[in-house]
């Protein structure tokens, strides 16, 4: 689960933290108060999407769908909602964004799996653990995406090239994909549950 939790949760926190409103500046055009009605309006999706976490995961219990299901398709939504905005299917399109939001924490799913997966004794050590990979995420996120940032040159008015966000973002998705797809690889290998301590 980890490249998965670290991936997503760098494009999550360093994407809604920082460079969406630097994107929605640079690469839409739009003025700073406009950018920033983009930028709430991602967060009330983000809030949205805690309210929509909790719903699924009532009806996915009530139906016994695996929470690993769940995650695996909440996360796709958050990868073509990042899709939409790396390749500029709308760039003044509100709604990207606040599916970006509303999917951005499709992996909070992975505290429930891993406390049904692990013994009692591990439960709390590996959800620390996850915690500990998010932080990380949004750290190397936020520092990474700016490293690639600046290796273009600047626009004339000082904000970043439209191929600096192409690269950091897309570079970003790629490795989502890749943690994606670790994750189904493993999670095939190690289908059956560890049995409970009791």
């Amino acid at each position: 689960m980890a490249p998965l939790i670290l991936f997503t949760q760098a494009a999550n926190l360093a994407i809604l933290g920082l460079w969406g409103g630097l994107w929605l500046r640079d690469v839409a055009g739009f003025e700073r108060g406009t950018a920033a009605v983009y930028v709430s309006l991602m967060n009330v999706g983000l809030t949205a999407g805690f309210v929509l976490n909790a719903v699924v995961s009532a009806v996915a219990a009530r139906r016994q769908i695996p929470l690993e299901r769940v995650m695996v398709a909440l996360t796709l939504l958050f990868l073509v909602a990042q899709a939409l905005v790396v390749f500029r299917v709308d760039v003044e399109a509100a709604w990207p964004w606040i599916a970006f939001g509303i999917f951005a924490n499709a992996v909070i799913f992975c505290y429930p799996i891993l406390a049904g997966r692990l013994p009692l004794a591990y439960s709390g050590r590996a959800n620390t653990s996850a915690n500990f990979v998010s932080f990380c995420g949004a750290f190397l996120g936020q520092y990474l995406m700016g490293w690639v940032m600046d290796l273009f040159p600047r626009q004339a008015g000082g904000g970043y090239a439209g191929a600096a966000y192409d690269y950091a973002f897309g570079g970003v998705l790629a490795l989502e994909i890749l943690g994606l797809l670790w994750f189904l690889y493993a999670h095939g290998r190690t289908r059956a549950p560890a049995p409970r301590a009791s």
